[in-house]
């Protein structure tokens, strides 16, 4: 890990250091998993978050319920409030998508608490919070996976970024979205 200010190349060449390492480590962790299980489990857990995001941009009739259910914290819904969510979900929709959704809110809480452990907090505080960074880290995943061309875009600094290259209104570092940005990256 580098330490200190780097910009230009310099940056550039300790990120894709960092990545490969990142993916290196969890490429070690993966490497004993079963390779048909593995992706049963994955793809369990990507249906599971892409049913979450649909959750909250689909139009539904009780618009006070999508806000109750997107405002809710995730604490909450994954603890005192996981019946009345499974229940509340189950009534809108069957085959078992609450169970997935429970479960992908479960693996968020964990995440978040685990990056909040190692100084690296996401500051996913309530459900919406949570899709808002499956949408990003699903946006990533479609961008490597189906950009082919050779059209780029102009770099530009977000304006939520100050000069100093911190972050003037997200409470989330972007370093975890590198970690699972480099498991989304694996390749057989």
């Amino acid at each position: 890990m580098f330490k200190g200010t780097l910009s230009g190349s310099a940056l550039a060449v300790a990120l894709d250091a960092e990545i490969a390492r990142t993916v290196g480590a969890i490429a070690a962790q993966l490497a004993p998993y079963d390779p048909a299980v593995t992706p049963q489990s994955w793809h369990r857990i990507l249906q599971g978050a892409e049913e979450l995001i649909n959750l909250l941009f689909e139009t539904l009739d009780d618009e006070e319920l999508r806000d109750a259910i997107a405002g809710m914290s995730l604490a909450r819904a994954i603890g005192p409030a996981k019946d009345w969510l499974q229940q509340s979900i189950r009534n809108l929709y069957d085959g078992g998508i609450e169970i997935r959704i429970l479960e992908v809110l479960q693996l968020v809480f964990a995440l978040d608490g685990g990056c909040a452990a190692h100084g690296q907090p996401l500051g996913l505080a309530t459900v919406a919070d949570a899709v808002g960074y499956l949408h990003i880290i699903g946006l990533r995943l479609a961008l490597t996976t189906c950009s082919l061309g050779t059209f780029g875009f102009r770099r530009t600094t977000p304006k939520w970024f100050n000069r100093q290259g911190r972050s003037s209104n997200m409470k989330a570092s972007i370093a975890p979205s590198f970690l699972l940005a480099g498991m989304l990256s694996i390749r057989n």
